[in-house]
């Protein structure tokens, strides 16, 4: 099964600023990134700013994305990456 938020269709749309594919993209993997920090340890409050920022950064840079990449992944990966520096 394909992951529609993955497809090279969808990363356009977030790369042409849809924000309604930015809004389904928050619904579908909010939660999931979250958990994901709070597994490294980050606390609740500071796990949401830290997914905000990252949205925020994968917005200003969205065109380095490969639209056959795991744009999800993506996102989380500049998540970890806050929580690094």
């Amino acid at each position: 099964m394909t992951d529609q938020y993955n497809t090279p269709t969808f990363i356009r749309k977030l790369q042409e600023g849809d924000a309604e594919a930015w809004q389904e993209f928050d619904e579908q993997y909010r939660l999931k990134i979250l958990a994901y920090l709070r597994q490294m340890g980050v606390s609740a409050e500071d796990a949401e700013d830290i997914y905000h920022e990252a949205l925020v950064k994968a917005l200003q840079r969205i065109d380095r994305f490969e639209p056959t990449g795991h744009f999800d992944r993506w996102v989380r990966r500049i998540a970890v990456n806050q929580c690094i520096d």
